[in-house]
């Protein structure tokens, strides 16, 4: 993919992040990368398309992350899990808009697809149930992913209240996630 197009994809997203919604103009993506309006149409062939590129950034940068999964060390898996959805999430908060977006107008995108976030699921089950135990466990699945979510939501950088948390730094973001276990674990 051309730096252009991923520059096209992310702007998309991060208006849409501002927004809270997937209706953002061509004119408002052409603005927010500085570029013009015939951008959209000759590197994607039309917003449809570009949209269409979206989703497939979006399941790439899963698959990316989903890598964690095969960490031997569930522990480590899950706090390089976390480390990357925070970061993700951050760098481009309309991720969520768009995923919430395909499953509310029951898209049939492979983004969404139930069989593929049910393994997925079932392997994240696998790496928290080892991290935090079974106790108590859908309670501290929700409040985990919660947690993982909000702070990369609401704000870039810093997050006030949660001791500093800067999405910006690895380091950061692991220590928020191991201490979020440690304290789950109780």
């Amino acid at each position: 993919m051309t730096s252009m197009k991923t520059t096209l994809i992310e702007k998309t997203l991060e208006l849409i992040g501002q927004k809270g919604s997937v209706d953002v103009s061509v004119r408002d993506i052409t603005d927010a990368a500085e570029v013009n309006v015939s951008a959209i149409n000759y590197h994607f062939k039309g917003k449809k398309n570009l949209f269409n590129e979206i989703e497939q950034f979006i399941k790439d940068g899963n698959n990316k992350i989903y890598e964690n999964f095969k960490n031997p060390d569930k522990t480590e898996g899950l706090i390089n899990w976390s480390d990357d959805v925070i970061k993700s999430v951050t760098r481009t908060p309309g991720i969520l808009i768009v995923v919430q977006y395909l499953i509310d107008s029951n898209s049939d995108s492979d983004v969404i697809s139930r069989a593929y976030y049910k393994k997925m699921d079932e392997k994240l089950d696998e790496m928290l149930m080892h991290s935090l135990g079974n106790e108590n466990y859908q309670f501290k699945k929700n409040v985990f992913l919660s947690s993982l979510i909000f702070p990369s939501t609401r704000l870039s950088g810093s997050v006030s209240g949660l001791e500093g948390l800067n999405t910006y730094s690895s380091a950061k973001r692991r220590q928020y996630v191991i201490d979020l276990i440690n304290l789950l674990k109780k």
